[in-house]
């Protein structure tokens, strides 16, 4: 069959992220004989006249769009992104195609009933995207029914129909995305971004706001050491990208399994920076952080969320305040670049328990480390956040979150916006999320300075210095929000 695959995400801030689940689910496709082409729009100004061309010059038998994410999860400044995807892309398919619509990716993976009914849709994929579109295409050519397809939502029966998410027992055996073989890869990596790679799915982590274990499952399926190393080479030696994220939810969990990936990237001595988020503070030793230095790691980000006792119990995080005082030292100790992640606003949340958190970054955390602080949790159908969101009245029993909606902390939101822009005031390596959006421009010409000079810096510890100038010159302190807005 002729597949027609769109990447429809166009959130380039703060840089544009290449389009790995989409990729993966394109080279399944063709392994498995199809033909293939992936139509990508990260960079296109006009969407509806691209997708409507891609269409007519292919003529697909079945299109398949991606949808990175609903929303930017931004309580302070929302923007909701599939009003946009289903005008300019999904109405195009429909209408211009003549063919089976399908709906993949993350966002899907979170509601599929709603994705289904909302964009219009004839299937929605959950969970594994390059099993369950291999299957599909398979029902549609009459090789077997379509309720026997693992991991797809439609509609049947007077109803919509959605079975259990499709799930790889052994990761190995997917073929390799390939990213650079579907998408212009050099494009993306001017923006000084990184190309990602997956060392396993699945979460078995608790937190309360959290449904990445609905998009991967709740137990973590794990890659060999060999197959992750096969991954990196290809995105290095073929793909020529020099940067490599690990996007796993949490890299350092399970501990044991995250040390083997180091050791076997530290045989392997490629020629690549490494970074990673999700590093969990309850399983940070000394080992780690010495093995992600020797492996070629130039930065990790550390994502506690909180520093408040309460509001990690609140949160459902797996670690105590005592375990994020020794993460914090042995990060310190070991002269890695860290970004941490704070989250504010989750049940619980006073003035208080604000403070208690920020009186732990002034005490522990580096000047040199970059403190990215998010107000606001977004609430998630399956989360058990949003249950207790019900239970208290603050959404009605049948909201169904498609459109963004955020848990209100007993702090007033005013409030705890005054003190996060109280702190990031004396502290220029802390930003708010909103301050995460730098201009596009900007951020392409310090990559482009870096690559001349060779450096392996991370381009955030240059914050800090813009930051200082910002107060030099009495600019506001969100001045980069403004300036990305205004250059968008």
């Amino acid at each position: 069959m002729r597949v027609l695959i769109v990447n429809s995400n166009q959130e380039r801030s703060p840089w544009p992220v290449p389009p790995l689940g989409a990729c993966a689910v394109a080279s399944s496709v063709s392994e498995a004989g199809h033909e293939v082409r992936f139509c990508d729009l990260t960079f296109v100004a006009r969407t509806r006249p691209v997708v409507a061309r891609a269409i007519d010059n292919f003529r697909p038998d079945v299109i398949a769009v991606g949808v990175r994410n609903i929303d930017n999860v931004d309580w302070q400044a929302p923007r909701f992104y599939l009003p946009r995807v289903k005008a300019d892309v999904v109405d195009v398919c429909r209408a211009r195609g003549n063919c089976p619509v399908v709906i993949g990716g993350p966002a899907a993976s979170i509601m599929p009933e709603q994705m289904l009914e909302y964009m219009g849709a004839d299937f929605v994929l959950c969970g594994d995207g390059e099993v369950a579109m291999v299957e599909l295409l398979e029902a549609l050519a009459g090789e077997r029914p379509v309720a026997d397809v693992r991991g797809i939502a439609y509609r049947g029966g007077g109803g919509v129909c959605c079975g259990e998410p499709a799930r790889v027992a052994d990761l190995d055996h997917l073929p390799l995305p390939r990213v650079h073989r579907w998408v212009n890869l050099r494009r993306y990596l001017a923006y000084g971004g990184a190309l990602g790679v997956q060392t396993r799915r699945g979460c078995a982590m608790k937190c309360s706001y959290c449904v990445y274990n609905r998009i991967e499952g709740a137990h973590y399926r794990l890659k060999s050491p060999r197959r992750v190393a096969e991954e990196v080479a290809d995105a290095v030696e073929a793909a020529r990208a020099h940067t490599i994220e690990f996007v796993d939810s949490t890299f350092n969990v399970p501990l044991a399994h995250a040390l083997d990936i180091c050791r076997e990237l530290v045989g392997h001595r490629f020629a690549a920076r490494f970074s990673t988020m999700g590093i969990n503070p309850a399983a940070v030793t000394e080992e780690l952080f010495r093995l992600l230095k020797e492996a070629g790691f130039s930065e990790v980000s550390i994502t506690p969320e909180t520093a408040s006792p309460p509001i990690l119990e609140s949160l459902g995080k797996n670690f105590t305040r005592g375990d994020l005082v020794r993460a914090a030292q042995i990060a310190r100790r070991a002269r890695l670049p860290v970004v941490w992640y704070f989250l504010f606003g989750g049940p619980g949340e006073t003035e208080h328990t604000v403070r208690q958190s920020l009186r732990f970054l002034d005490e522990h955390i580096s000047p040199e480390h970059l403190v990215l602080m998010v107000s606001g949790i977004r609430l998630f159908p399956g989360a058990p956040l949003a249950g207790r969101a019900r239970r208290e009245g603050q959404i009605a029993p049948d909201a169904s979150l498609l459109a963004p909606v955020w848990y209100r902390p007993q702090i007033r939101r005013e409030r705890l916006f005054a003190l996060l822009d109280e702190a990031m005031a004396g502290h220029p390596n802390y930003i708010a999320l909103q301050d995460n959006h730098a201009p596009a421009r900007l951020i392409r010409a310090v990559s482009a300075v870096q690559r001349f000079f060779r450096s392996r810096r991370p381009i955030w510890q240059y914050i800090r210095h813009v930051r200082r100038l910002q107060t030099a010159f009495g600019l506001p302190q969100h001045f980069l929000a403004g300036a990305a807005r205004c250059s968008a």
